[in-house]
């Protein structure tokens, strides 16, 4: 990152593209920036499901769920817990 007029701007965007969707991200409605935010949130949540499931070929659904919720939940023991005991590495 890089900062420009107390922004910063990602290394692979130019002061002007950053301008330029700041200014898009202004003139939009407040559900709209609600929906985007949900977007990439709902993006990411599956780039790290695809990273586990990547890592771990042999994995079921369930289980990848649970190695997702033990990646992003501070107890780790009431993850296992809810899936039966059985431990996962994510």
């Amino acid at each position: 990152m890089i900062k420009h007029d107390n922004n910063l701007i990602p290394h692979d965007t130019t002061p002007e593209a950053a301008r330029v969707q700041t200014e898009i991200y202004k003139n939009m409605t407040g559900e709209q920036r609600l929906e985007i935010a949900f977007k990439l949130s709902n993006n990411l949540r599956q780039i790290v499901r695809d990273g586990i499931r990547h890592r771990h070929p042999d994995y079921t659904d369930d289980m990848i769920t649970q190695a997702y919720l033990t990646l992003i939940m501070d107890d780790t023991e009431f993850v296992k817990e809810a899936f039966g005991g059985r431990e996962v590495q994510p």
